[in-house]
């Protein structure tokens, strides 16, 4: 039976991601230096520092979400460096509610600030990532074979027949290794092509609506994307020996050097 590499192409993952990071964190500092307005970019080290302010007063905070009842929230404005690097500012405040039953709903909204507070609109290019990696990773492997990852364990991607697969055949394998990104890429450019911008007031009238049905439904849908993660990037590994999903699909398979 083939074996598995799995120690080895996993080492080979963690060291194409490192450096597919360092790659995109200098193209996200140059598209920030050029954008004619405020992006959020893919950021895979940053740091970020709230605190606690008053730029909102209780009149406004309780007009925007329509209601005298409840207590108000913190008011919370958190900047974050993304890669270390450029800022981006955002304030949260809400609305504590305690129902008939005693549980207690917490409705806030965040959004993004200048530095005089007033709410701006962000282009979010985080997504693009996904796009971008797959399609490097099948060009350096079609050049060179190999992945630097890979090269440093002594693997290399080949088809059925020991022939260097095609940029199309490897573009197929990355697509598909990367599908759950992929999908949820190709969702957040479709948010960007169809949302509107929101104001204050409709966001916070929109979590009056939703209450605390979001929070529920966002993290079930983060568990889910997780475990899809998991099966979809392991699972393979157990079923079958040599060969991933992706392998068998573009009709490759890697091989020790």
């Amino acid at each position: 039976m083939d074996p598995r590499y799995f120690w080895r192409r996993g080492l080979a993952y963690f060291i194409d991601m490192l450096l597919l990071a360092m790659v995109m964190t200098v193209l996200t500092i140059f598209v920030f230096a050029l954008a004619p307005q405020k992006v959020i970019g893919p950021s895979f080290i940053h740091r970020t520092i709230c605190e606690p302010v008053e730029l909102r007063s209780e009149q406004q905070i309780r007009e925007a979400f329509g209601t005298n009842d409840g207590e108000l929230a913190s008011q919370l404005r958190c900047t974050t460096f993304q890669n270390m690097i450029y800022p981006v500012t955002t304030l949260t405040y809400g609305i504590v509610n305690e129902t008939a039953s005693n549980t207690t709903i917490a409705r806030n909204i965040t959004f993004f600030i200048d530095e005089d507070g007033a709410m701006i609109e962000v282009i979010d290019l985080s997504f693009v990532e996904w796009f971008l990696i797959p399609t490097l990773i099948a060009m350096w492997v079609a050049w060179r074979g190999t992945t630097p990852g890979k090269a440093v364990v002594d693997l290399r991607v080949r088809g059925q027949n020991e022939d260097t697969p095609s940029l199309s055949r490897l573009l197929t394998r990355e697509y598909t290794r990367f599908a759950p990104f992929v999908f949820l890429a190709a969702y957040g450019l479709y948010q960007i092509l169809t949302a509107q911008q929101q104001t204050e007031r409709e966001m916070a009238r929109a979590a009056m609506e939703l209450g605390a049905v979001f929070p529920i439904g966002l993290f079930a849908f983060s568990i889910t994307v997780f475990l899809v993660f998991l099966v979809w990037m392991f699972g393979s590994f157990v079923i079958w020996r040599g060969r991933t999903w992706w392998d068998a699909l573009a009709g490759t398979k890697v091989i020790r050097d």
